[in-house]
């Protein structure tokens, strides 16, 4: 069962973190605003978070579950908002998974978030963004860490900056 509570988004700024409790695209507008000087007119926004934890079937056809021991992947679907002053072109976008315990799965790689910290990250890809709405379907690499029980955090990052966050309970 997904949690519809408050989220918490982190945002980075030049020499600390701040924790801000979520609860919608006017208040994390704000945030953004005033915890880094961004305006918001600047970044991406996105909308329709929707994680599922999948199994491979044994024909390799994936099948979605909500036991912790039966998830090999996750999928991630959302739907960047249209944005008339961003440039159009390829965006970076990273997907950070963090088991229960705070441990990014899948870590392939790192990179660098406002104010010059670096994130370790479990999917990456490219989207082309042309200004209008662009639905994104993300399905992660078969996990290598054994999946526990418990809260799962989805974390997603634009073009270095974090843009939404989702969790899903696995049991």
């Amino acid at each position: 069962m997904k949690l519809k509570a408050i989220l918490l988004l982190f945002l980075v700024s030049a020499s600390h973190v701040v924790a801000a409790s979520i609860t919608s695209n006017h208040e994390q507008a704000v945030i953004l605003n005033d915890t880094i000087g961004i305006d918001t007119n600047e970044l991406l926004q996105i909308n329709s978070i929707d994680i599922a934890a999948m199994k491979i079937t044994g024909r390799g056809k994936f099948t979605e579950t909500k036991s912790a021991r039966k998830t090999d992947v996750m999928r991630i679907n959302f739907q960047i908002k249209n944005n008339k002053y961003i440039s159009p072109g390829y965006k970076d976008v990273y997907i950070l998974i963090q088991n229960p315990k705070g441990v990014i799965l899948n870590r392939k790689g790192t990179f660098d978030v406002y104010g010059g910290r670096k994130l370790r990250y479990t999917e990456k890809t490219e989207a082309y963004y042309e200004n209008n709405h662009l639905r994104i379907s993300i399905l992660t690499n078969k996990f290598i860490q054994k999946i526990v029980k418990g809260i799962y955090t989805v974390t997603i990052y634009i073009e270095n900056y974090p843009v939404g966050l989702e969790m899903i309970r696995l049991r």
